[in-house]
């Protein structure tokens, strides 16, 4: 090969190694998952012979949320939450009843709004667990004392 066609391949592979360094290696994610970091339970509705009644939701020390309820036929809880981040890409929350296990005759069953619905007396732990599938699941355990008047 003459020394000006080496020159010139060797010219175009420095510019194209060049070019490539700049502009080529740079990627952007075609989707920005984010991923919800926390539950934050902000009340509770208790609805009784077709009223709704607010209750208090309780925090020991240890963090962990509570209420009691009087046991009557039909009584249903529904805890409201914010999600954090707001701008969360999957926003959706799995309600599972953790305790006690499942059996033929619950103590309660989850409706399909999420509500729990009471079939007797009482203590049953619901916890509310984030569905996107990020590296810090987000999970809040809510314990009801359902008890006999």
């Amino acid at each position: 090969m003459k020394k000006s066609t080496v020159l010139i391949l060797f010219i175009v592979f420095a510019a194209s190694v060049l070019v490539v360094g700049l502009f080529g290696t740079a990627s952007e994610p075609l989707f920005n998952t984010v991923y919800v970091q926390n539950i934050i339970p902000t009340g509770i509705v208790v609805t009784s012979s077709g009223e709704n009644l607010i209750n208090r939701l309780q925090v020991d020390q240890d963090g962990v949320y509570w209420i009691e309820i009087p046991y009557e036929e039909g009584i249903s809880v529904m805890m409201s939450y914010i999600i954090d981040p707001a701008d969360s890409t999957d926003q959706s929350i799995d309600v599972a009843i953790v305790y006690p296990e499942p059996s033929d005759d619950p103590v309660a069953v989850i409706g399909s709004r999420g509500e729990i619905q009471f079939r007797r007396q009482g203590t049953v732990r619901i916890r509310y667990k984030a569905k996107d599938d990020g590296s810090t699941r987000a999970v809040v355990d809510l314990y009801i004392y359902c008890y006999a008047q």
